[in-house]
């Protein structure tokens, strides 16, 4: 990966990982015709990971050498070794879970689940960047414990309805924040309530309030699928860049805070159809509506304000004709995909704008497909078509490195053949 250091040094950073994980998970359910039904289970992860970060031997080192002599205090010693990271992980989770159900009547049942676990996370951390010199090993730690319930009640008037209400809970677990050096950020991480040092973020959690319902028409021709949600978002995990407290500050490093509560609410609609036996019709909708419920200064959040990076709208819209071809199935199919605008902040969250908007892009794909035997089957494909250019994520740190912008992919034609056995 060829990064950028204040715009004009290239430089060549490699990532080794050595991933280990263990998985083992048992469950019992229930079978049978009664009433009730019940699933649970056990769970149980294990990853350990060692990593190293740095330099390759054939970048212009000197001049990073040169570059880093700058960022740290003056008399500041830089390592001839300037690997910027060397680190183990480790991460082990135990869970258990269950459900419960029951059918009041043929058109009535209602279920109620759970998932409890618990989660411990270590990181050892040593730094050889200059600026790290001085704080030696680095050893951070995590631990949750989360129950999460969610509860569906649904209702089949006959085989072509149903409707259902659910309220579901869910979490993201807390992230190790690593220590910074108190030389470029002792001010900033002060500033941001942390003297000693960021701790550990705490998970985040979310509840879904969902109603629904799945209907078929004309003989199943058509069908609909239609929600309506409402999601409360508490203690809201985000990236911050320290730089933001202070201004003028040369901290350029992010710490994971949690920055207070959300809420997302909107509408879902997919609908296909059969207008005639050759032609099928696939259509989506949805409406999302974010904010920020409570301010956070220090990362630029007010209360009210739309939360980044999701977009409003998106739509979708597909057309497939069938036909056979020589005694076997060929089809034609044309799909058109637009995103809405997204709400675009900084990459500290205060005083770097963005430098591309986002969202607001339409894309057209084209598939054309033919089965030659019963075992081989072909397609021919043009995937955005006419080459539209569509931003999915931009950011800009102020001049450390060029700004990063994140595309759709452009246009791309291909063919496909499958074969099977």
């Amino acid at each position: 990966v060829y990064t950028g250091v204040a715009a004009t040094l290239p430089l060549r950073a490699v990532r080794d990982d050595e991933p280990q994980t263990f998985i083992q998970e048992v469950r019992l359910a229930s079978k049978g015709d009664g009433p009730w039904r019940w699933l649970g289970g056990l769970y149980y992860q294990q990853i350990d990971q060692d990593f190293e970060l740095g330099f390759v031997e054939d970048s212009p080192v000197q001049l990073a050498r040169s570059l880093i002599s700058r960022l740290v205090p003056p008399g500041t010693p830089v390592p001839a070794d300037i690997t910027r990271q060397v680190a183990t992980f480790e991460d082990e989770q135990v869970a258990a879970f269950g459900e419960l159900g029951y059918e009041f009547t043929p058109e009535w049942s209602a279920a109620a689940s759970f998932r409890w676990f618990t989660l411990d996370q270590s990181a050892d951390v040593v730094e050889n960047v200059a600026q790290f010199q001085n704080l030696g090993p680095q050893q951070r730690s995590n631990s949750d414990d989360v129950f999460t319930p969610k509860v569906n009640v649904s209702y089949r008037p006959s085989e072509d309805q149903l409707w259902y209400a659910t309220a579901a809970n869910g979490f993201r677990t807390g992230v190790i924040n690593p220590d910074l050096p108190p030389g470029p950020c002792g001010r900033e991480l002060a500033a941001a309530g942390f003297p000693q040092g960021a701790p550990s973020t705490e998970p985040d959690t979310v509840w879904n309030y969902e109603l629904g319902a799945k209907l078929e028409f004309l003989d199943d021709r058509v069908s609909l699928n239609a929600a309506a949600y409402h999601i409360r978002w508490s203690d809201m995990q985000a990236q911050v860049n320290l730089n933001a407290l202070i201004p003028g500050s040369a901290c350029q490093f992010p710490v994971q805070l949690n920055v207070g509560d959300a809420r997302s609410q909107g509408i879902e609609l997919e609908l296909a159809a059969l207008l005639t036996e050759r032609l099928r019709v696939d259509a989506a909708f949805a409406y999302t509506d974010a904010e920020y419920r409570t301010d956070y200064p220090a990362a630029g959040i007010a209360k009210g304000q739309a939360v980044e990076n999701v977009p409003e709208t998106q739509a979708f819209v597909g057309l497939q004709y069938t036909r056979p071809l020589r005694g076997r199935d060929a089809f034609a199919r044309v799909e058109v995909a637009y995103v809405g605008d997204k709400e675009k902040k900084g990459f500290d969250f205060v005083s770097q704008p963005q430098p591309v908007g986002l969202g607001d892009y339409a894309t057209v794909n084209l598939r054309f497909g033919w089965r030659f035997t019963d075992a081989v089957a072909g397609e021919l494909w043009a995937n955005n078509l006419f080459d539209e250019y569509g931003v999915t994520y931009a950011a800009d740190s102020g001049g450390l490195t060029p700004p990063t912008v994140y595309t759709i992919r452009p246009r791309s034609v291909g063919a496909t053949l499958r074969v099977g056995f």
